[in-house]
């Protein structure tokens, strides 16, 4: 469903869900961005639980499309990663074509430091001034690698300054005050 998803700037418009894909409008003659507002992870039971971990992870890939006036419409990926939820490009602009509704759209992580990677907030899209009304799709959002980078991986080492206060990402459902450092 549309759980979560929301215009982050600009001119988006009826965002909704069917047929197994979320759909939104950008009205023509405007730029605007929409992302997942900040629930990876824990979205019904603790929405500011922290980020999602791409520790060894080498892209992000969107089955998105859109219909339309505009033969091509140029869009930029981004995430907003770390505690501060830093704003990150996923690499330069991409254009999508009007009716490619089998298009995968592969955008890098390399812009992300490893402690980014390891706190992603949101991720999203741009969508940039283009002139008639866009129709968007999204299908799917999923993180892929190249080849098996890592030959292990922590998932946890709760030392000082790892995300979450030393917790990366554990919860503490009740009595915090129980558990040192997170009052």
């Amino acid at each position: 469903g549309t759980e979560g998803w929301f215009q982050n700037f600009g001119t988006i418009a009826a965002i909704s869900s069917a047929s197994g894909e979320l759909h939104w409008t950008s009205p023509g003659g405007t730029t605007g961005a929409i992302s997942d507002s900040f629930n990876n992870t824990g979205a019904f039971y603790a929405p500011t639980a922290g980020g999602v971990d791409l520790t060894g992870m080498t892209a992000l890939e969107f089955d998105v499309w859109y219909t339309g006036a505009d033969a091509a419409i140029g869009v930029q990926f981004f995430v907003q990663a770390s505690p501060g939820s830093n704003y990150v490009a996923l690499g330069p602009d991409v254009t999508l074509i009007a009716g490619d509704s089998s298009a995968t759209i592969r955008v890098p992580l390399t812009g992300l430091t490893a402690a980014q990677k390891a706190y992603v907030r949101t991720w999203g899209m741009n969508i940039r001034t283009h002139a008639g009304e866009a129709s968007f799709f999204l299908k799917e959002v999923r993180s892929s690698f190249e080849c098996f980078p890592l030959t292990s991986r922590v998932m946890a080492t709760f030392a000082p300054g790892s995300p979450d206060r030393g917790l990366n990402s554990a919860l503490v459902n009740f009595d915090n005050t129980a558990v040192q450092g997170y009052d």
